[in-house]
């Protein structure tokens, strides 16, 4: 098992791939319930898995490539000198694309600290306009933490451990206000405040694939839906009807506020026009007939992250004729040399065991006959 640069490049093309069949699925799902949400989340967690392990395993398959790849390939192992070491060129890159992901987890993480202890200062909510509909006691208890906050225009909820719910300075009426504690108290009970939290931070490591972004965008606005749905299910048609009004009402009186999304909030508003049409279509029962895809992508996601470690793609350089002078050249094939390490440096020998050159082990020409000579 080693990572070399054809298994780091193939871990990219196959998380790639899982990423766009996730964007594909979560477009189909007109109705995006739990178990969709499951399958959902488990594509992505196997994109970052592929991109966490992007291992060479010894058993693995080699599929030779000339052009275009082995050239890129060729460059990315190209030495440079760094404080007196030799590195190969995709070790930088590699090198800045996980420093770049590091600062990016650390801000976040001091932010969404940051956020909360802003929030902690906050104004709490009347309690006396939250006892008729639920009682505080049972609130305090839960460790639901109603704030208030004239720097935003939508309720959401944030916090892992403890739980903030905060409401925008402005008045709601019982109803409204019912709605929206019991739509924010959803979010708590199925974890959506940890899945938001987690697929921030998988987006700060995977900063360079934007896909990631779009999959993000999908999740949250599946999450939104699922609370949606498991909510009106235990309502009356009325009570249902009344819900969807309270959804109109807060995305009506919401602003551009883009910062929400990067501290891992949840909010009943947090959608645009186009997606709370969606939501209202869904909760009217105006989708049509659901069809169970989950499984089949499900099946199909794992079979791709499996079968990616059984193959690997790997260069293939064609001789280089004008440099082989004619008389004591040799025909060397996979089938009739060899390659053994000696005394640090590696010899090339014949079929016959004789000695034909050596090169230093950190030379290029050493790493592309180890592929070559692994099949």
């Amino acid at each position: 098992m080693s990572i070399s640069i054809y298994s780091v490049l193939f871990s990219v093309l196959i998380s790639g791939i899982l990423l766009f069949c996730m964007i594909l699925f979560c477009k189909q799902c007109e109705h995006m319930g739990k178990t969709e949400l499951i399958t959902a989340i488990m594509i992505g967690m196997l994109c970052f898995c592929r991109i966490l392990f992007p291992v060479d395993l010894r058993s693995s398959y080699a599929i030779r490539f000339k052009g275009l790849y082995a050239d890129l390939c060729s460059t990315m192992m190209k030495n440079v000198m760094f404080l007196g070491r030799k590195y190969e060129v995709w070790h930088g890159i590699a090198l800045s694309i996980g420093v770049v992901a590091f600062i990016k987890i650390v801000k976040f993480l001091l932010e969404y600290r940051s956020t909360l202890i802003y929030i902690s200062k906050m104004k709490r909510y009347p309690e006396e306009e939250l006892e008729p509909i639920v009682s505080v006691e049972t609130l305090h208890k839960k460790k639901y933490d109603i704030r208030m906050s004239g720097d935003i225009t939508i309720p959401c909820g944030i916090g892992l451990f403890h739980k903030y719910i905060i409401f925008p300075c402005q008045k709601y009426s019982a109803d409204e206000l019912h709605y929206i504690l019991m739509h924010e108290i959803q979010h708590f009970k199925e974890g959506d405040l940890l899945i938001k939290f987690l697929t921030e931070m998988i987006c700060c490591i995977l900063w360079w694939n934007p896909l990631f972004r779009k999959v993000q965008d999908l999740i949250s606005h599946g999450i939104e839906v699922r609370c949606d749905t498991q909510i009106t299910s235990q309502l009356s048609a009325e009570e249902k009807s009344q819900y969807m009004m309270t959804l109109v009402h807060v995305v009506q009186n919401k602003k551009n506020e883009k910062s929400m999304k990067s501290m891992a909030m949840t909010s009943l508003g947090d959608t645009s026009t186009e997606r709370l049409k969606e939501r209202i279509s869904i909760l009217c029962n105006k989708t049509g007939k659901k069809e169970n895809k989950h499984k089949v992508m499900a099946i199909t996601a794992g079979m791709i992250f499996l079968l990616s470690y059984c193959v690997l793609p790997v260069a293939q350089y064609g001789a280089p004729i004008s440099e082989i002078e004619e008389d004591g050249a040799q025909d060397l094939d996979l089938q009739n040399c060899m390659l053994i390490y000696v005394d640090g440096k590696y010899e090339l020998l014949d079929e016959n065991g004789n000695f034909i050159c050596e090169y230093a082990e950190d030379s290029d020409t050493v790493k592309k006959l180890q592929v070559l000579i692994k099949n």
